[in-house]
């Protein structure tokens, strides 16, 4: 069991390192599914390994609900400027309004990511 947690920060940490800003949606995103992978994995094998501690887990849960968060406001401004494109113009305004709101909301979560310790970090 102790291999395959390990095996599962590994890959964490490595698509974590390949991140290189706000803008890079790709590694965010493949960095969120490898903190899922890892979560999932050590919940199923917490009862047989005494290293993952509930604090670990905490802050796993913590990193994934934030990159779920930047997700969801990526792809719902994406959502939203398609939509526009085939509205009127005070719609227009109204998802613009609603797409600032949302890279607003991305901007705060990307520093509250960058101000989280990682599980690998100690």
């Amino acid at each position: 069991p102790r291999g395959m947690i390990e095996g599962r920060l590994s890959q964490a940490r490595r698509r974590y390192g390949k991140i290189r800003g706000r803008e890079d949606v790709r590694c965010l995103h493949r960095f969120r599914i490898s903190m899922k992978k890892l979560r999932y994995t050590a919940e199923i094998l917490l009862p047989f390994h005494a290293g993952v501690r509930d604090t670990d887990m905490k802050g796993i849960k913590s990193v994934q609900s934030v990159l779920g968060r930047l997700h969801d406001d990526h792809v719902s401004a994406g959502l939203f400027r398609r939509m526009g494109k085939e509205m009127g113009r005070s719609e227009a305004e109204a998802v613009e309004k609603a797409c600032h709101a949302l890279r607003a909301d991305y901007s705060r979560q990307y520093r509250r990511l960058e101000r989280i310790r990682m599980p690998w970090m100690g």
